[in-house]
């Protein structure tokens, strides 16, 4: 929706704000299902590895993804940011 209203030039901070708090709600009804299935998936004998993996994944992306997203941003644009959003919520 945003990677759409950034191509057609309908883009303002309150559809950014309302988006990204969608997406907020998003989340925070989805990570803790998450973090829990964990139990259901594996051997009790393997969670605690597989919740530091879990830790360290999720603080690398929230290291390494602004960034990333500012370089893609300045060198490509706005579109080309959204688009690519987009694009990785798709993959497996």
């Amino acid at each position: 929706t945003l990677m759409i209203s950034v191509g057609l030039g309908f883009v303002s901070p309150w559809l950014i704000l309302g988006l990204g708090f969608l997406a907020g709600c998003g989340f925070a009804l989805n990570d803790p299902a998450w973090h829990a299935s964990v139990g259901d998936i594996l051997h009790k004998r393997d969670i605690p590895a597989a919740v530091t993996l879990m830790s360290v994944g999720y603080n690398i992306v929230r290291s390494v993804g602004p960034a990333l997203g500012g370089v893609i941003l300045a060198v490509f644009g706005p579109l080309a940011a959204f688009a690519l959003a987009a694009v990785s919520d798709l993959a497996p």
